[in-house]
């Protein structure tokens, strides 16, 4: 495994990264005799991942792993590959000690939220956690309370579920709260734009709701994009994207004020130093930003006064993280002083609910 170059001291300034020969790694089942078996290609982007956590993986997954070039590789039943493509930031063998380690609340019950790809804390309810499935899903926002039970649901009237990647809460007209949801995933780069909706934060937390969102069509400089990653400034009101695919993930921008236009091209910002990002979050008060990939999660503290882009052009501190079958979804809690993780189901287990509080 190579060395990981020095990274930028800002993240806006030119960071080449030299790709490595394309290699695939394979895990062999041992343990969950009915996984399924699918392949795909898993790339190194000049970048490694924290070497504990690599070696940890074949506890986490019950498998043992060897890596083999793929044009040689077979595929036998119960062999898989995972997709590593993460980040290389030099401060991030040094873990912060701001938050604590994660600690599992609960083991998620409800079969129908096997596919979790966003978590959004109410700001509105305190203690209610927003979180909903991707592509192919019901088009329908689920209500857990803080110990993973769902209490309740709001469906988006009239709205598709083509691929529902994260959730987030923001300011929307009149200064109420919005859940905002990004339907951005678009795993093949084909789809020209990409919507978020929008719908007023439920007022009572425990009942069952139905709201017709509001929308805004979007489009990326350069053409289509994959991103799994969407942010609401509570200060602002502006709205975030960040992709997931390319080697440097790029941060993208919605002013708040364009939302009721219908359609605009998001302005791109930045470029940050890793890669796959699956989920992100601003705290309600505007001062913390918490990025995640497959293996780590970044953090930003935002000084008074600064932009989202200014805070994120420094290099971020990796937080504790406990290593998920496919986690995609993270959000503070509403006082900030914690945030939670959740999975989708893979691998046949069950998503769990974790929370990592500030020490």
């Amino acid at each position: 495994m190579q060395d990981c170059p020095d990274p930028p001291r800002r993240i806006g300034t030119d960071y080449s990264v030299s790709l490595v020969k394309e290699q695939v790694i394979t895990f062999k089942k041992t343990n969950y005799k009915h996984m399924k078996s699918s392949i795909s290609r898993a790339t190194h982007s000049g970048m490694i991942i924290n070497r504990a956590r690599f070696h940890s993986l074949p506890r986490l997954f019950g498998v043992t792993f060897e890596r083999q070039k793929y044009k040689h590789m077979k595929t036998p039943v119960g062999i898989i590959t995972l997709f590593f493509s993460f980040s290389c930031v030099n401060a991030q063998e040094n873990i912060a000690t701001g938050f604590g380690e994660g600690v599992a609340v609960a083991t998620l019950t409800d079969t129908r939220l096997d596919e979790i790809s966003g978590l959004a804390c109410s700001r509105v309810n305190p203690g209610i956690i927003y979180v909903h499935n991707d592509s192919g899903g019901e088009a329908v926002v689920y209500l857990l309370d803080s110990l993973g039970n769902t209490i309740g649901e709001m469906e988006l009237a009239d709205t598709p579920n083509r691929d529902w990647e994260d959730i987030a809460i923001g300011p929307g007209a009149n200064g109420e709260s919005y859940i905002y949801v990004g339907e951005i995933g678009d795993n093949n780069g084909v789809h020209q734009e990409v919507v978020i909706y929008r719908v007023p934060e439920p007022e009572n937390g425990n009942t069952t709701s139905q709201a017709i969102p509001e929308k805004i069509i979007l489009t990326y400089p350069g053409g289509a994009r994959d991103a799994e990653s969407l942010m609401v400034d509570p200060i602002t009101g502006d709205i975030f994207i960040l992709s997931k695919r390319d080697s440097l993930n790029t941060l993208y921008r919605l002013p708040a004020d364009r939302f009721e236009d219908g359609e605009a091209e998001l302005e791109e910002l930045i470029k940050l130093p890793f890669t796959s990002a699956t989920a992100a979050d601003i705290s309600a008060d505007g001062s913390q930003i918490l990025v995640k990939n497959y293996l780590s999660i970044y953090y930003w503290e935002r000084n008074v006064g600064e932009t989202i882009a200014q805070a994120m052009g420094r290099v971020p501190i990796e937080l504790p993280y406990s290593p998920e079958p496919q986690g995609e979804a993270i959000g503070f809690r509403t006082d900030g002083k914690a945030y939670y993780t959740l999975s989708e189901k893979r691998f046949d287990l069950v998503p769990v609910l974790y929370k990592y509080t500030a020490n």
